[in-house]
């Protein structure tokens, strides 16, 4: 712990980041290394996910919300509101009350929080300034990524008071975006002054294009969510966090994880729920993506029984543990599912009208229709295709250079150098 405050401040805005965050903030607690959360908009926006919830009470974190520096008290107790009753992070209304609420931040406010605590290092997710996003209308820009900005505003009052910024990846990231996706990064309003990646494949998924020069000090140090250790840990916590969790019996359970990389599906989830119709022993699982939190229509399904939909309160492990197979269309914790030993499904389908690289391609059993889809589940049923062990131990060396082992460890003795400059 710092002589004189606290040591380090992560920034979270979804449970998505924070899932990340949390295994290097364990850590460093472990270590007696201060650190304090602050969430955006609101804290209860963050901890929805229950064992997120539950690991940060537990560990008694000092978590608190970008909304209690409002001008007004009114603004912060209207965010709780909202954001206790699920309110839709995507919708118009949500949209104007950040709006306004972004009106009446007080820097001031900040500023003492920032110098009172004394933080030595602020950590963030990944996340760069478009050059073609600043060009546009700022109000336009505002409504299409409110978060984002009011992220940035908070790092651009850190960087005045002379606080380093250390951007640490948002999960691992799937899928190669192809140079005519790239967009242009503004390195000189705003560049981290470090920044951790997962592997070199990371690299070559961001969409824009890294390329060292908006920050030159760079660290490879795999991704503390998907290390073994913590995932255990996880796994550890389900019956606490779920009890009565009950996988059904005689079932073939299915897995469906959600993404939000694909955006044109193309009847690719009816594809998925059709198997529970296809099947007559199948319970599929749909776990929603924490930043769509929309149902599936279930009209063309006639065994509607058979399919489960989970959002964001219940944690993505205890469906990974528990299912028998896994599905995705490009999910990133789809990484922790073929890491486990899961047998997993990479449906493609979407690679017939945007083809691009992914890291699943040489490592899962893929199918791009409907029958093919029905064909891989049938060889799994009957035992006819096994998951390899040689094929994980590549997969996790692929995706993270030299293997992702001792990640947490890593990450925190750099963190550990930054603050103790």
């Amino acid at each position: 712990m710092g002589m004189d405050g606290v040591d380090v401040l992560f920034v979270a805005h979804t449970n998505n980041d924070y899932d990340h965050m949390l295994p290097v903030i364990v850590g460093l607690i472990n270590k007696n290394v201060s650190c304090d959360i602050i969430g955006v908009f609101n804290k209860y926006e963050v901890l929805k996910n229950r064992v997120h919830s539950y690991i940060t009470k537990d560990n008694n974190f000092n978590f608190f919300s970008m909304s209690e520096f409002f001008y007004f008290s009114f603004f912060n107790r209207l965010f709780v509101y909202f954001f206790k009753h699920h309110f839709n992070r995507g919708s118009i209304s949500y949209k104007f009350i950040v709006l306004f609420s972004f009106l009446f931040y007080n820097d001031k406010k900040l500023s003492q929080l920032l110098e009172g605590k004394g933080y030595k290092v602020i950590i963030v997710d990944h996340r760069y300034i478009d050059i073609d996003m600043v060009k546009e209308n700022r109000f336009k820009c505002f409504l299409d990524s409110p978060v984002g900005l009011s992220i940035f505003r908070f790092l651009l009052l850190a960087r005045k008071l002379g606080i380093p910024i250390l951007m640490i990846p948002h999960g691992v990231q799937p899928v190669v975006i192809v140079d005519s996706d790239k967009r242009q990064v503004d390195g000189e309003l705003f560049s981290p002054d470090f920044i951790f990646h997962s592997g070199m494949f990371e690299v070559m998924s961001n969409k824009y294009g890294h390329d060292g020069i908006f920050c030159d000090k760079r660290f490879f140090l795999g991704c503390p969510r998907f290390e073994k250790k913590w995932i255990d840990y996880l796994y550890g916590l389900l019956d606490v966090v779920h009890p009565g969790f009950i996988k059904p019996k005689n079932k073939l359970v299915i897995l469906y994880l959600m993404d939000i990389f694909v955006k044109d599906r193309d009847g690719m989830d009816d594809d998925v729920l059709s198997v529970v119709d296809y099947f007559d022993d199948v319970e599929l699982w749909v776990s929603h993506h924490p930043r769509r939190q929309k149902c599936l229509s279930l009209d063309n399904v006639k065994n509607k029984e058979c399919v489960k939909q989970f959002f964001i309160d219940v944690d993505g492990n205890i469906l990974i543990k528990n299912c028998d197979i896994c599905i995705s269309t490009l999910a990133g914790i789809f990484v922790q599912a073929v890491l486990t030993g899961k047998k997993c499904i990479f449906y493609d389908k979407w690679k017939q009208w945007m083809p691009r690289v992914t890291i699943f391609d040489d490592y899962v059993y893929k199918a791009n229709d409907r029958k093919s889809l029905y064909a891989v589940i049938e060889q799994f049923k009957n035992d006819i295709v096994v998951v390899d062990d040689g094929m994980i131990d590549l997969f996790n060396d692929k995706v993270f250079d030299d293997g992702n082992r001792d990640s947490v460890e890593r990450y925190v003795s750099r963190i550990q150098e930054i603050i103790n400059v």
